[in-house]
C-alpha cells in the first residue's frame, strides 16, 4: 500500500532510473547512462532540471558530496571522474584515472576525500581542495568503508 505521494515518487524513481543517486537532503536525484549522459531530477514532481553531457565512455557511477554541493560522476578512460557544482551546474574538474572504469565512489563524511573503486579492484583517493590523488590501494571488498561510507 502506498502511504504518501512522496513515497510513490521515491518508488517510481528507484524503479525507473537505474543507478540513481539521491542528494543528502533528498531533493535531487542523478542517474546516468552508457551514452555518457547524467540527468539531474527534482524528486518532488520528477522534473528533469539539468543534463550533464560530458562522458564519451558512459556514466557508470554517481555520488553527491555530504553537503550536496558537488556531484561526482565516474566513467572510464582519461575522463575517469568529473566533479560538478550543484549550484552552477558547471564542471569543477576532471580527475584522471588513466584508463580505468570506475564502478563505485563515495565521499568521506566531511566531503574532503573522494574515493573510487575501479573494475580491477583498485581504490583511488583524492583530497580536497586540490583534489590531488593521495592514495592508491587494492580494494579487498565491494564497499568503500575505508573512507567512511556505511554499507
Amino acid at each position: 500500500m502506498i502511504r504518501t505521494a512522496k513515497h510513490a515518487e521515491e518508488r517510481l524513481l528507484t524503479r525507473e532510473l537505474q543507478g540513481a543517486s539521491h542528494s543528502p537532503d533528498g531533493t535531487l536525484c542523478a542517474n546516468g547512462s552508457n551514452s555518457g549522459v547524467t540527468t539531474l531530477w527534482e524528486t518532488e514532481g520528477l522534473r528533469d532540471i539539468h543534463t550533464f553531457n560530458r562522458f564519451l565512455l558512459g556514466a557508470h557511477v554517481r555520488v553527491f558530496s555530504p553537503d550536496g554541493k558537488r556531484l561526482a560522476v565516474g566513467s572510464g578512460g582519461r575522463e575517469a571522474i568529473r566533479l560538478w557544482s550543484m549550484e552552477s551546474k558547471q564542471e569543477l574538474l576532471t580527475l584522471n584515472g588513466e584508463g580505468l572504469v570506475f564502478e563505485d565512489a563515495a565521499f568521506s563524511p566531511d566531503g574532503d576525500v573522494l574515493g573510487a573503486r575501479n573494475q580491477q579492484g583498485m581504490l583511488l583517493l583524492w583530497r580536497a581542495p586540490s583534489w590531488e590523488e593521495i592514495a592508491e590501494a587494492e580494494a579487498r571488498g565491494p564497499s568503500l568503508q575505508v573512507i567512511g561510507r556505511p554499507e
